[in-house]
């Protein structure tokens, strides 16, 4: 009975074991997902940044189709409300999980919100469609240095995830080599 007892005691620690084990895997499964996400969403800036441009030349053109740059602002528009919405998300998932400091998320939140993609975008095709070319690139302008500014420190908050990261990993080798070397005194 004594021996079942042991054998029972030793297979509780180990499916303990083996749980934080699968937690730990779970947490780094997480954050390399969320550094993703924040890679994908800095990738994504940078595209509606081209996008931008694109647009502004084409707008530059003697021979420019304004309806066609309308279009492509309207894509755009739609795009950019994306953008938000994909921010939103991986906020609130970082937010929750406390992997980004708060500061820098709402660093970020705030520079979308006082960007006013979707405003500055519109004013662009209202723009566009009354044959303002200068007030609508002037739009466009501030949408692509705004959208600048928001990718950078996106960038910055997945170095900040990713430095969080490693340093985490560091102190748990740590902590792994103090424990082996306190078992084998």
């Amino acid at each position: 009975q004594q021996q079942a007892r042991s054998e029972m005691q030793k297979m509780v620690a180990d499916n303990e074991e083996f749980l934080r084990k699968i937690e730990r895997t779970l947490s780094i499964l997480k954050k390399i997902r969320n550094e993703q996400k924040l890679d994908e969403l800095a990738k994504k800036a940078e595209e509606l940044i081209n996008r931008q441009s694109e647009i502004l030349e084409n707008m530059d053109k003697k021979d420019a189709d304004l309806n066609k740059e309308d279009r492509m602002q309207d894509k755009m528009t739609n795009d950019l409300q994306r953008f938000e919405n994909a921010f939103n998300d991986i906020r609130k998932e970082l937010m929750s999980e406390e992997m980004v400091p708060q500061l820098l998320m709402d660093n970020i939140e705030k520079q979308i919100r006082e960007a006013e993609f979707n405003k500055q975008s519109e004013n662009a095709r209202k723009n566009m469609q009354a044959g303002n070319k200068e007030n609508a690139k002037k739009s466009g302008e501030k949408i692509k240095s705004d959208m600048q500014r928001v990718m950078e420190h996106v960038k910055s908050a997945k170095k900040q995830l990713t430095e969080n990261f490693k340093n985490k990993i560091y102190n748990d080798l740590k902590r792994i080599t103090y424990d082996l070397l306190s078992l084998s005194e």
